[in-house]
Formats: structure tokens, sequence, C-alpha cells
């Protein structure tokens, strides 16, 4: 992510006609730009989708794919998990001290996607969380 924002940042300055020898910092950019960090876009359209996916009919292939896939992981595996789109909701609902670990989790929030403002809030959270730790990132640089 770090390295596809670092290219995205170099195409802001080039579109904004600054090049090598002048100096601009990565908030200035976007600033000016009038653009966000990639990850602030990928995780609202990330959510966004999800959010979609919930209200839509449940016989659906992602939705039966999200049931099934809570339904097994009640049942206790050995072995580190591979990475997948439930495991990546729930690395961005940590960061608001959220889970969505379990099937009762998933009910949970297919039930706050029925309500469009329950759903934003929840989003803006997650986003406001995500500004936070990015702001944190560039400060240590």
């Amino acid at each position: 992510m770090k390295e596809l924002e670092s290219f995205h940042r170099s195409q802001l300055r080039r579109a904004l006609g600054f090049y090598y020898p002048e100096h601009i910092s990565n908030a200035t950019v976007y600033l000016r730009s009038n653009s966000r960090p990639l990850r602030y876009v990928l995780l609202q359209a990330r959510w966004r989708c999800f959010g979609r996916i919930l209200c839509s009919e449940p016989e659906i292939r992602t939705n039966l794919f999200m049931d099934r896939y809570f339904k097994c992981e009640e049942e206790k595996q050995r072995g580190r998990k591979t990475m997948c789109p439930p495991l990546g909701l729930h690395k961005d609902l940590q960061m608001i001290g959220e889970n969505l670990l379990t099937l009762k989790d998933f009910q949970h929030y297919r039930g706050q996607s029925q309500d469009p403002m329950s759903w934003t809030d929840i989003i803006n959270r997650l986003l406001e969380a995500l500004m936070k730790e990015y702001e944190g990132e560039e400060r240590k640089r």
C-alpha cells in the first residue's frame, strides 16, 4: 500500500507541475489536488460495496459465501488463517474496536446495513480512525 500511495503521490505531483528539485509535502499534494490517500479511498469503496452486498438478497452468491465462511469459522481450525475478504473487513473494524469474527457479528452488520444512516456512521468512524492512523505515520517520518 505504501508503494502504491507513493506512486499515486508522484503522479499527483506531476499533474500539479512539481518536478524533482522542487519539494512539496504529501499533505500539500493532497490539499492542492483535492484528493485523499488511496487507502482512504479504497476503505470507503470496500465498505460501501460490503453494505450493498449485505442489503442484497440472501440467496446471491456473495451472501451465501459469507454465511458459509462464518459457519465454518465457528469450528476450530488449525494453522494460520488465509487472507480473505471477511478477514480484511475484520481488520478494518479492529481500528474502531469492533469485530467481524462470528456469524452473529455478520448478522449484526447485516441488520446495520439496512439503515443507511447507521451504515454511513460506521463508514465515517472507520475513515476517521484510518485518517488518524495515517497522520500518525506521517508524523513519524
